[in-house]
């Protein structure tokens, strides 16, 4: 006999107690593993496909270098020389607004974004008398991108992650907004305003990692890549009357991506 609480408690009545015990632990365990499955069973498919538009807000380290074809600049106050082949380091930030379309079969995501970017473009160069010089110009840019998502082939969902890959290029306008042209270490030298001045165009392309949930949150970052073309829309002479082209190519990361 088996006591409890000064009542006896038959073998048989107490094996029951076992047995109830052992079917509610299953039961238990079964409901977390159908959660578990469930949550895996909604990232099958890309989370991406229960939505129509997209914000994105980043930022992006790169390395820039001026246009090899077109370094020397004959001005009113004398001759500059760009660097040819000197990357300078620069920092971006990005604010875009994109439309997500997909095939009739909801199996491939195409996408077209564009938005407001705020770039910074150095260049170092030398006057007709040798001083050693930096160029530093900020622009607004307004891109346009055309792209597709793609699943990643293998482990396509890790950690209720769905992962894959974007490819976006397009082209996109730009235009001054401060420019200042001083000694390299006089960093806190103030820039002039530059409003609109002219309008140079160029391509732009990038290749995009994502690790999304099934709400959109998570994580996007890839390499980013820019190119002017040689060609300028001007209306105004700037102070400097310096325009060099520009290359860049860098690593970005989205610290905010919102999907509606």
């Amino acid at each position: 006999m088996i006591v409890a609480k000064g009542r006896y408690l038959s073998p048989l009545t107490n094996q029951n107690m076992i047995n109830k015990n052992k079917t509610w632990t299953v039961i238990f365990g079964l409901s977390l593993m159908a959660l578990s499955l469930t949550a895996q069973e909604n990232l099958q498919t890309d989370p991406i496909l229960n939505f129509k538009t997209f914000y994105e807000i980043g930022i992006s380290a790169n390395a820039t270098r001026v246009n090899t074809n077109h370094t020397v600049f004959n001005t009113s106050d004398g001759q500059y020389h760009f660097q040819k082949n000197n990357y300078l380091p620069t920092i971006d930030a990005s604010f875009n607004y994109g439309w997500l379309f997909k095939d009739k079969e909801n199996s491939f995501i195409w996408t077209l974004k564009t938005g407001v970017n705020l770039l910074s473009r150095n260049a170092n160069l030398t006057d007709s008398v040798g001083t050693s010089l930096r160029l530093n110009t900020g622009y607004l840019q307004i891109p346009l991108q055309f792209g597709f998502r793609s699943p990643l082939k293998y482990n396509t969902v890790k950690n209720n992650f769905y992962r894959a890959i974007e490819v976006n290029a397009g082209v996109y306008a730009a235009t001054p907004i401060t420019q200042k042209l001083d000694n390299p270490d006089n960093i806190d030298a103030p820039g002039k305003n530059l409003p609109t001045n002219y309008f140079k165009f160029g391509l732009i392309g990038e290749v995009v990692f994502t690790a999304l949930d099934s709400k959109g949150h998570g994580h996007k970052f890839g390499i980013r890549a820019s190119n002017d073309f040689p060609t300028l829309l001007k209306f105004k002479d700037t102070p400097s009357e310096l325009y060099p082209y520009y290359y860049t190519i860098g690593v970005f990361y989205n610290l905010t991506n919102i999907y509606k």
